[in-house]
């Protein structure tokens, strides 16, 4: 069983939980989808904007609308939004 980083599993629960990430996903189109990565995770992930926010999943998404390269440093600030 490949488990998801903790890095993602931040990025969930802010997009999904935290005020500022919902809105900040409010904006996108429903079914927007985006490849994501860890810079120095060898996983990769799509996000995707849904109906009741977003969710972030393992693999690759079968339809990017572009790929983003974040780095530990800038998932632990985007975390840190208060």
């Amino acid at each position: 069983m490949v488990v998801m980083s903790e890095s993602i599993d931040s990025l969930k629960q802010i997009f999904n939980e935290h005020p500022a990430g919902r809105a900040a996903v409010r904006p996108l189109r429903k079914g927007t989808q985006v490849g994501l990565r860890i810079h120095g995770d060898d996983q990769d992930y799509h996000f995707e904007r849904t109906p009741d926010g977003a969710s972030i999943t393992l693999g690759k998404g079968p339809k990017t609308d572009f790929d983003l390269v974040l780095g530990a440093k800038a998932v632990e600030e985007i975390c840190e939004t208060q």
